[in-house]
């Protein structure tokens, strides 16, 4: 579930902050910290946040996959989507928030009538 999580991750994620004074270079940049999700163990990880190709994007690197990510100001607002995978219907959400140096992020993950609730904390 965790590739699969790196997978989806930061395509669904919704963060803010104080003001919306951020800019997509407040966001790049190598991030490291702790993922736990529902019934497993925390788990060391490390982002890798780049600028996108386009204005008010972001590329987002984790564990091997790698996501653009729409900014707008302190916000990633990316709304709910579901895919299939492998014949498995999997929706994803998320929220979060940056505050300066610390990016928290929660990511919720239903799939096969499971859900999954995962908590990744950052700082650089």
């Amino acid at each position: 579930m965790r590739n699969l999580l790196g997978l989806v991750l930061f395509c669904f994620v919704l963060a803010s902050c104080g003001g919306d004074s951020c800019t997509e270079a407040d966001y790049v940049g190598t991030w490291n910290g702790t993922i736990a999700c529902t019934g497993e163990p925390e788990e060391d990880v490390v982002v890798v946040i780049t600028e996108g190709s386009t204005d008010g994007f972001i590329n987002l690197a984790f564990d091997g996959d790698v996501t653009s990510v729409e900014v707008d100001g302190c916000n990633l607002d990316i709304p709910e989507t579901s895919f299939d995978f492998f014949g498995i219907m999997i929706t994803t959400s998320g929220s979060g928030s940056l505050d300066g140096n610390t990016l928290s992020i929660v990511q919720n993950i239903s799939a096969a009538g499971e859900q999954e609730t995962c908590t990744i904390n950052l700082t650089r």
